[in-house]
């Protein structure tokens, strides 16, 4: 593993660009303007329309004010999500994003990206 964090751009959420989004298993993140990351999440084989479904739901049905997004289609989704909870973490004093929080989701752990 040469590094954790996600390297796809960030994204505008509105409408159309949530309408381009695969519909596969993967990960995701959330930004405030501000560039503060709020969410990381993933799209399980549940997920009726995947990513595309799991975006949507978590940026307000259509995208919300501000908010950027970008992700990553993944086959072991679940391993991607905890490494990217964990090098934010790392990153970030040991905090997680305030959603994650805000849904009681823990996420245990430390990591040490390269």
């Amino acid at each position: 593993m040469s590094s954790s964090w996600m390297t796809a751009p960030w994204i505008r959420a509105t409408p159309e660009n949530l309408s381009r989004v695969i519909i596969g298993t993967g990960v995701f993140e959330i930004r405030e303007p501000t560039g503060e990351v709020i969410d990381i999440g993933f799209a399980g084989a549940l997920e009726p329309f995947g990513l595309r479904s799991a975006l949507d739901r978590e940026l307000g049905h259509g995208g919300a004010q501000g908010l950027e997004f970008r992700y990553e289609p993944h086959v072991l989704y679940m391993s991607r999500f905890v490494e990217l909870v964990l090098d934010h973490k790392f990153r970030n004093a040991g905090e997680e994003p305030v959603r994650l929080r805000e849904r009681g989701t823990h996420v245990p752990g430390r990591i040490r990206p390269a």
